[in-house]
């Protein structure tokens, strides 16, 4: 249906930006670096029994959490980014800024400014509490990751279209041995015409402490990356050896196809991790 009329602009402190959240008041406003906009019109992203993904936005000041991309309790109700723009990852969050501004600026109206202070520590030390508390129960593996085995580079940008960043030295060439040696069947590397795929689950029976260890590092290394924790809906690590195109043959291995995403609704990013280092061939094309 048709958006309510929007009010005259004016100034909202976070407690009246608060109660239009689509359910204390039908409207729905989200503030976002300072500008109000009435997003009541698209309830069916901002109204949580309407399926909204960013339901928790609703009646809050979203910039936070839009620019660094994360929805968690902690990066909601809050406009400090400078921290964001001055780490490895800047380029990134500053670009989601001016996406996020265009994006807003030309779906909804702007209904008025907010005004006063971020949420307090306080209570983003109660939301942080809330979210591990909620973590554990639901995963408790997870939230008993350890830290990483060591930091991951500095992304460069390398297309636009698909947005493709590399790192170098993601992993230890040790660590890449290791990795290639949990992805081979027990018989051995032996490649006939099919490419070798075997997941690389951290509950798997199989592993070493070692191993182990090494997949919750990869993990946390990614999340660094994506400014995001391991959670249950995403994809678990696969390791693929693909055997070579015959000579001369021009062939392309996997040939066109879309990946399905494993029935998921959508997907956040992509990584390929590459463990070794060939004289021919070896491309991936997006």
């Amino acid at each position: 249906g048709m958006a309510p009329v929007a009010d005259a602009p004016h100034d909202f402190t976070r407690a009246e930006l608060a109660t239009y959240d689509g359910v204390c008041d039908r409207r729905i406003y989200v503030a976002f670096q300072g500008s109000v906009y009435d997003v009541s019109d698209r309830r069916d992203l901002y109204v949580a029994e309407e399926g909204g993904t960013y339901a928790m936005l609703a009646g809050k000041d979203a910039t936070r959490a839009l620019v660094k991309m994360s929805l968690k309790p902690e990066e909601l109700g809050r406009s400090d980014v400078d921290d964001l723009y001055a780490s490895e990852l800047g380029d990134l969050h500053k670009k989601a800024a001016k996406d996020w501004t265009s994006r807003f600026d030309s779906s909804y109206a702007v209904v008025g400014r907010l005004v006063g202070e971020d949420d307090s520590q306080e209570e983003a030390a109660r939301r942080r509490a809330e979210s591990k508390a909620m973590a554990m129960s639901k995963a408790p593996l997870v939230a008993r990751m350890p830290q990483p085995l060591r930091a991951p580079g500095t992304p460069e940008l390398v297309c636009e279209k698909p947005w493709i960043y590399r790192v170098r030295g993601f992993l230890a060439p040790g660590e890449c041995r290791m990795l290639r040696q949990m992805a081979t069947p027990p018989t051995g590397m032996v490649f006939k015409e099919a490419k070798i795929r075997d997941g690389l689950r951290l509950s798997d029976e199989r592993w070493t402490e070692d191993q182990r260890r090494l997949l919750q590092g990869v993990e946390a290394r990614l999340g660094w990356l994506l400014g995001t924790s391991p959670h249950a809906d995403e994809i678990e690590l696969v390791g693929t050896l693909t055997p070579p195109s015959a000579p001369g043959s021009g062939r392309c291995h996997l040939g066109l196809h879309v990946d399905t995403n494993g029935d998921r609704e959508w997907r956040y990013a992509t990584a390929v991790c590459y463990l070794s280092s060939v004289h021919d061939g070896g491309h991936t094309v997006f």
